[in-house]
């Protein structure tokens, strides 16, 4: 017999790019039909340059600052969904992002997010944080992508 799963708090991950406005659009409908909670989230990953012997790493203020930044932002965004404020809220977080997210995700029962679809050697280089996410996390993941015109 099949169990029904249950879905009472989704992860949405948001870099303010179109397609995650999209996915978080996506998202706020689903949480709104299931009754479900909805976190917005961002991870800001840390800057770190090494330059011979020397490593430069964003200072810990100005960390703080952008973070904060961020947040005010997260809730602006928050403030245009239909999801009622007692059922949404937002997070931010440092590191990096797929690491992080696969973190959170031992929260939620869904993860909600979109995917760039990079191909070749940017996805080589720069890694799908979508890829690794599905593989890492530990709860199920929705990546959305925007309808494309028929034709």
């Amino acid at each position: 017999m099949l169990g029904v799963v249950q879905i009472d708090r989704i992860l949405v991950p948001v870099d303010f790019s179109e397609i995650s406005l999209f996915a978080m659009r996506e998202a706020d409908a689903l949480a709104v039909q299931l009754g479900a909670h909805l976190t917005l989230a961002h991870v800001h990953p840390i800057t770190t340059v090494t330059v011979l012997d020397y490593t430069y790493a964003e200072p810990p203020e100005v960390v703080a600052e952008v973070c904060a930044t961020i947040e005010d932002k997260l809730r602006t965004l928050a403030d245009t969904l239909k999801t009622p404020p007692a059922r949404r809220a937002v997070t931010v977080h440092t590191g990096d992002p797929a690491f992080e997210l696969a973190e959170m995700s031992k929260d939620y029962d869904l993860i909600v997010m979109s995917t760039h679809g990079r191909s070749g050697v940017r996805r080589f280089l720069l890694g799908s944080v979508a890829e690794r996410l599905v593989r890492a996390a530990a709860c199920s993941v929705m990546v959305v992508r925007e309808k494309q015109p028929r034709g």
